[in-house]
């Protein structure tokens, strides 16, 4: 029987995943989040330009394979916290009047304004630790030429997720752009906002957790109630939010059941097919 161990399951814990579950969790739901890797190490090889770009040791071997048939192996990472472990740190707001139509190019309006992102946007911040940080010295040639006289070029101080201390740790502060930061210096999903929700009695959070399918409630095969592990585990919630990225979490749609991916075709909306195709067991019950 399928019943229900969480509020809600939420697959990644990434940007969208950890984001999903804080907010989640603050509300009082039961929540499992769910991570295909695991903590990565704090030993500084995650800061060691060899091990990290070269060798590309914390990089995913998982073949795919293209449109033509091809094999390909997608630059990705497997590890608590998600790809935010390894970005620039880099976190601007966009401006009012992004969120406005261009007519010059056809390009219609946001249906929200800045207004209305404001406050997302000052929680995000505080959370992530973003401060302002001022042009490197050796940019600064560059920028002066960029703002000559009569260019409509402006120059300003770059947002940025990382700790006002990191330029006491120089082998951190030149290592923060695709790398992952040994001493918490970078404000990420695991450090800034997972690590906030450890000691809730209505948060878990699984790692080396990689999830082979979603299972379709039995009344109702295109409503997703469920996912069943690679180990074979199964958890069931009413609610189950898909955080996987980009890529992975279309792909991971694909291996729901069958009835689940005709029923969506049905009713135009396709779905990718995953390089193992969908499992003909999956059906919403228990294997």
């Amino acid at each position: 029987m399928n019943v229900p161990q969480y509020d809600a399951i939420v697959i990644g814990s990434g940007a969208g995943g950890a984001a999903a579950a804080y907010r989640l969790v603050s509300g009082g739901m039961r929540v499992l989040l769910l991570e295909k890797g695991g903590h990565l190490p704090s030993d500084g090889s995650t800061l060691d330009v060899r091990r990290v770009v070269h060798d590309g040791q914390y990089l995913s071997r998982e073949p795919w394979l293209d449109g033509h048939g091809n094999p390909i192996t997608p630059e990705e990472h497997f590890n608590v916290g998600g790809k935010t472990k390894w970005y620039g740190a880099a976190l601007l707001r966009f401006s009012a009047r992004e969120f406005l139509p261009e007519a010059p190019y056809a390009c219609l309006g946001w249906p929200i304004s800045l207004n209305d992102l404001t406050p997302y946007y000052e929680q995000a911040e505080r959370l992530l630790g973003v401060r302002p940080f001022d042009c490197e010295p050796d940019l600064a040639a560059i920028l002066d030429r960029l703002q000559a006289a009569g260019s409509a070029w402006q120059s300003s101080a770059m947002p940025m997720g990382l700790s006002a201390d990191i330029a006491n740790h120089p082998n951190e502060a030149a290592h923060f752009d695709g790398f992952a930061s040994v001493k918490s210096l970078k404000g990420e999903a695991e450090t800034a906002i997972l690590s906030q929700l450890n000691a809730r009695t209505n948060f878990t959070l699984l790692p080396d957790a990689e999830v082979e399918a979603l299972l379709g409630h039995p009344g109702s095969p295109a409503t997703v109630n469920g996912v069943r592990l690679r180990d074979g585990r199964t958890f069931y919630a009413p609610r189950i939010l898909l955080a996987a990225g980009a890529l992975h979490s279309p792909r991971r749609r694909a291996c729901g059941s069958l009835r689940q991916v005709a029923s969506l075709d049905g009713h135009g909306l396709r779905v990718p097919r995953d390089q193992d195709g969908p499992d003909p067991k999956d059906d919403g019950r228990d294997q």
